[in-house]
């Protein structure tokens, strides 16, 4: 077989050397898919009990793209920022809280506010 259409098949070519070099057929793209699933994005979340504001109260840091891996929250105007390390949340006193506790206590009254605001609105 030429090299020319060992290359129009690449699907088949990766599973035969797959299959030869890891005797599974699967072996690398399995590993290509563990690899790009590790990359999806993650997030950690902080609540800072020293501050009444809420927009700044919670906390949360992105990964993978938040390379800086800063803590992010609102400010006044509604705009992100990036303030801190994430490593140093605990030295600033930030305790690391639950997906759901973020969107309990965080999300979840904005959205009410909103709907309230709405309902007046109209």
């Amino acid at each position: 077989m030429k090299l020319e259409e060992k290359l129009e098949n690449k699907e088949e070519l990766l599973n035969r050397i797959s299959k030869e070099k890891y005797g599974d057929e699967w072996f690398i793209e399995k590993a290509i898919i563990s690899y790009e699933a590790q990359q999806e994005k993650t997030y950690t979340f902080f609540k800072d009990n020293s501050t009444k504001n809420i927009l700044q109260k919670y906390n949360w840091c992105e990964r993978p793209d938040n390379t800086t891996m800063s803590l992010c929250n609102f400010t006044d105007n509604g705009e992100v920022q990036g303030w801190m390390s994430e490593s140093l949340a605990k030295e600033y006193g930030l305790k690391q809280i639950t997906l759901r506790d973020f969107i309990h206590f965080f999300v979840k009254p904005i959205i009410k506010e909103n709907i309230e605001l709405k309902k007046k609105v109209n």
